[in-house]
Parts: structure tokens; sequence; C-alpha cells
């Protein structure tokens, strides 16, 4: 279980700490995804990291509204940190929220790095629109399955902006699959073993190693 031990990555030029630019992370459609094991795990390799706000138990915002509050949430951690940038660690549907606020906030004088990690930027997949009854509480759930236009024009958009992106994803992603966690825009790092709901939470070492790689670079 990857919350036994702390995860470790070298750092360049023999660094024995990380830059202290503060990371938010930024939640999938159900807070049980592991944001405070992400914390935890960040923390204990030296990185000041917050959780964004955006629910207590789903995601009952449309991804307009949770972009809306990321932006007010990054605010208010800048300010809290004695920040001037933030890099954003971003899961699931938390990944289409932050494509959505880099496109929509003037995000490169808030936002260093963003990492999205197992994000169906293209739709999750058809058959799961059985899930579409849960819209009464998740209201950004139509708005990611396979098809839909605000997908279309959030990745579209979030092209033209120049924050460094980049994705992590599983080669075993029953959401999502391989290619919807591909952008043309960015840094795709090769899939890992692995499954969504391990990944999203913490429990899977080579997402982790991984993001822990791209914050040290």
């Amino acid at each position: 279980m990857a919350d036994k031990k702390p995860h470790l990555v070298l750092l360049k030029n023999g660094a024995d700490s990380p830059k202290k630019i503060p990371i938010v992370i930024v939640p999938g459609m159900a807070i049980f995804y592991g944001g405070n094991n992400w914390k935890r795990i960040l923390e204990r390799n030296g990185y000041p990291s917050e959780i964004a706000n955006f629910y207590i138990i789903l995601a009952t915002k449309t991804i307009d509204e949770q972009a809306r509050i990321l932006f007010r949430e990054i605010e208010k951690i800048l300010a809290l940190h004695r920040a001037e940038k933030c890099h954003l660690l971003a899961f699931s549907m938390g990944g289409i929220v932050a494509l959505h606020f880099l496109q929509r906030y003037d995000a490169r004088k808030r936002v260093e790095k963003c990492i999205c990690v197992s994000a169906p930027f293209y739709g999750i997949r058809r058959y799961l629109s059985a899930l579409i009854p849960f819209k009464i509480l998740v209201r950004g759930l139509p708005e990611i399955i396979k098809g839909n236009g605000l997908l279309k024009s959030i990745v579209k958009g979030a092209a033209t902006v120049a924050v460094k992106v980049y994705t992590i994803r599983g080669n075993a992603d029953w959401l999502c699959g391989e290619s919807p966690c591909r952008l043309p825009f960015a840094e795709n790092l090769p899939p890992i073993d692995g499954g969504h709901l391990s990944i999203c939470s913490g429990l899977n070492e080579h997402s982790v190693n991984q993001a822990l790689r791209i914050l040290a670079g």
C-alpha cells in the first residue's frame, strides 16, 4: 500500500528539498478518491499542498461552476502560502475542471504546472451513461459522457494556454481507457500498470512517482 512509507524520488542536482510552490489538489467526482492520501504523500516529500474544497462527498456542481470554485480556491491558497504561483494536481473529472480553469481564468499568472491524472478528456465510455441518473447529485457527470460538446470546447480552448500540462494514465483504467487520457498539446507520460481508483487514490506507486518526478523537474 502506498501509505505505508513515503514515496521518494531523487531531486536534480542533489537538492534535499523541492521548490516551495504550493500544490493544489483538484479532486474528481468523489472525495474518497484519495485527496487526503495524496496530500500526505506530497507533504512527506516536502511539498506544501492543499485540497481544493469543492464538496464534502460528491461533486454537486457543473464543470463550469467547479472551475469558478477552483479559481477562488487557488486565490485563497496562494494568499495562505504567500506564493505567486501553484502547481495543479487534478484527478479524473478534476482534470477536466482544471483544463476549463486554465482556459477561462488567465492561468499563466497563477499556475506553473498542471498534472492531470486519469482524466477522461474525450469522455467516459458510453456504457457508463447508465450512471447519468446520478446527475441529480453529480451535475457534471452528463457533461463528461463521450461526444459532449463541452468537452470538445474545453480541450480545444486549453490547447492555447501557455501552461505546461502533463498527463498520467493507467493501462487498466476501466473508466476512460488510455486514448481519452491523452492530450495532443501535453506531455503524455507512458501508461503505467494500474486502474482508475488505485491511481486516483494515491495507492499506485508508479503514478505517485511519476507525479513526484514532474514536480521535481
